[in-house]
């Protein structure tokens, strides 16, 4: 189902972003909606996947050393500006007791916190949000075990005392009208709750919070997770040096896409990054098409008729013996789909729906700032 939902979508969300650069007036307008429409169905998408993996148990937790203050500083840069459309103030407190750099997983750990600042800013009309971390326990002498908690306290319209009980549960919402008038769908909670338990802690909710006022009781959602201190610093930040998304020399790019709206897609957005684009339907033409002919780099599907894309890198790397960088494009998204795709010999792995600055990236990644490759790379 992820597979045939997000096809689809690649293709929405792509031509609706081509359409806005040349769209004005009532026309960009109503395309913005079909974007921000289809922004919220992904998100729909990914957390019922994610609370599938949940349930049946797939779902990983990592582990990698991080700043937690640039990982809330990433978290938080995109909600500013929605806050500020409301007139709310958004603001974070880290406890200087947290150490510069943490081991745990970053990118879990933004799911939640990003999940119950959305929540906050739905459901407060006026006032403030407030992001506050500190050091709940703290392992004695060596301080390298400890448990944080974050907590996320809004002055909007409080959750009363007897839904407070089981509104992380799934598919549960605080009032039955919360649907019509906010959207969503129930899950966000309870894939907060359960994060947070696969990551040692538990989640919660106060209310009224700490920002309670006469009129607006408020909220505290927190939650706490384990940590260690952390040895290093994994950049969670992308490089501000991408002004515009053309490559610096003409690239010679193989697709492999048997979607006809894909095709066009993918090649509208190629030729406009400076690329000779040529198109098959197959793993199959694509193993001829190389023998026949130089790329710099091929984007390969994974599900196609004849040969799928995984089967086609196996031959290429095997076989052939042909080093060109490969990038899977595909709409499986999974881990188990990554790390497939790097295992038979993929240079990386991107999900549809793709953006242009993630093609521009992977694909200047292998070409232009490491041509020798690298197998262990993946983007999402």
């Amino acid at each position: 189902m992820s597979h045939e939902i997000r096809t689809p979508l690649n293709g929405i969300i792509g031509f609706t972003d081509i359409l806005l650069k040349d769209s004005e007036g009532v026309h960009f307008e109503y395309l913005n909606h079909i974007r921000k429409s289809s922004d919220n169905l992904l998100v729909i998408l990914n957390d019922i996947l994610d609370f599938n993996k949940i349930e049946v148990g797939k779902l990983v937790i990592e582990e990698t050393s991080y700043s937690l203050r640039e990982m809330l500083n990433e978290a938080i840069a995109p909600y500013l500006l929605q806050a500020r459309e409301k007139g709310l103030l958004l603001n974070v407190v880290c406890s200087a007791e947290i150490p510069e750099y943490i081991v745990g997983d970053p990118h879990r750990t933004r799911q939640v916190i990003i999940n119950f600042i959305s929540n906050a800013i739905k459901f407060t009309k006026s006032g403030s949000i407030v992001v506050a971390v500190s050091v709940d326990e703290m392992s004695i002498p060596d301080g390298n075990d400890m448990k944080l908690k974050f907590v996320i306290s809004d002055s909007g319209v409080g959750v009363p005392l007897e839904k407070q009980s089981n509104i992380f549960e799934v598919f549960t919402q605080a009032d039955s009208s919360t649907t019509r008038n906010y959207g969503g769908t129930g899950l966000g909670l309870a894939i907060n709750s359960q994060l947070a338990k696969l990551m040692g802690g538990a989640a919660g909710i106060d209310s009224p919070g700490t920002l309670a006022s006469f009129n607006c009781p408020g909220s505290d959602f927190w939650f706490v997770i384990k940590v260690k201190r952390g040895y290093g610093k994994l950049s969670l930040s992308t490089p501000n040096k991408l002004e515009s998304f053309v490559f610096e020399k003409r690239v010679r790019i193989l697709v492999a896409e048997d979607n006809q709206i894909n095709q066009i897609l993918i090649k509208k957005v190629l030729d406009a990054m400076n690329s000779e684009v040529v198109i098959v339907e197959n793993g199959k033409m694509a193993i001829d098409t190389l023998q026949a002919e130089k790329f710099d780099a091929v984007l390969m599907d994974i599900q196609m008729p004849v040969m799928d894309g995984h089967q086609a890198t196996i031959i290429i790397r095997q076989k052939l013996n042909i080093d060109v960088p490969v990038i899977g494009v595909s709409a499986n998204v999974f881990k188990e789909d990554i790390d497939k795709s790097l295992f038979v010999g993929m240079n990386a792995h991107i999900g549809k729906p793709f953006t242009s600055k993630d093609l521009y990236e992977v694909i200047s990644k292998f070409v232009f700032e490491n041509p020798e490759g690298n197998r262990l790379l993946s983007a999402k």
